[in-house]
Formats: structure tokens, sequence, C-alpha cells
């Protein structure tokens, strides 16, 4: 499960850039379907969710902490389309401290995620709620994982 501290660390890009390098042997037989489900075991405790702007106005209203920072992706794909992703509660504050967000107030995490035209993605760190990614389908790894057939974003109900 990814935690607080991967992200503050920054271990978190590390083990996203080797799930995605594992992404090109998941056609290969038999070895294909060793690694989809080792990629999946670990994609599975995010518990990821497309949602739209107002379920994420409202998980952010909920929060107790905000910041607003580079989604995870764009820091392995420096060149791609920016968006910003908003953090909440302790992985705010972690990312805040360790200089990777800025802290906002609810009304301007919500301006950010509205400024960009681009799938809202909900996903748990330490078994929370805690993270909201204006997705870049192309560069992100759950998109990356649905392309590559596995199937990792709910829907939301």
């Amino acid at each position: 499960m990814a935690s607080i501290q991967s992200y503050v660390s920054g271990h978190i890009l590390d083990e996203v850039k080797i799930a995605l390098s594992l992404l090109k042997y998941t056609r290969v037989p038999f070895f294909g379907r060793l690694i989809k489900k080792l990629l999946l075991k670990k994609v599975a405790p995010f518990e990821a969710i497309v949602i739209d702007i107002d379920e994420a106005s409202n998980i952010i209203r909920s929060a107790t902490y905000c910041a607003i920072g580079q989604r995870i992706c764009r820091k392995i794909h420096p060149g791609s389309e920016l968006t910003e992703s908003v953090f909440l509660d302790d992985l705010a504050v972690g990312l805040i401290k360790s200089g990777d967000a800025k802290s906002c107030k609810p009304q301007e995490a919500i301006v950010v995620l509205k400024k960009y035209r681009k799938p809202i993605i909900l996903s748990k760190v330490s078994g929370k709620y805690v993270e909201l990614c204006r997705s870049v389908p192309k560069s992100c790894v759950y998109w990356q994982f649905e392309k590559h057939g596995l199937k990792c974003l709910l829907k939301h109900p």
C-alpha cells in the first residue's frame, strides 16, 4: 500500500516508474499474466475512483487540510500536459512540509480542479481517500494500466 511517507520521501515515484516499465511485458504469454497479477495487487490499495467535480468539491470541503501540487505522474513525465493535484489531510500536511505542495483553502483547491478539463481520479494513500488528481490519460499510471487491460479504475456509484 502506498503510504504518506512514500509520497513525502518521493519513493512513490520509483514504484510508479517500475510499474510503468513492467506494462510492456503484460502481453507476453504466461509471464504477462504473472506481471498483471503483481501490478493489480500493487494498485488495488489505491482504490482509485473516477469522480466528477461536484463529488470532488464535497470531499475537499470536508477535509481538515488542503494542498495543491504537481501530480505524481507529471513528475515522471515532466513534458506532459500541466494539471495539478489536490492533496488532503495528513498527505497535504506531509507534502507541504517536504516542499512538494502548497497549502490552500478548500475553495482554492476546487478552483484549481475546475481549471482543467481532464478526468478527476480520487485515490487512497495510507488507507484514506486523500489524493484528487486531474489526470492526463496519456501519462497517468491508472489510465496506462487500463490501456493494457488491467482494470483498476472504479466508477463512482
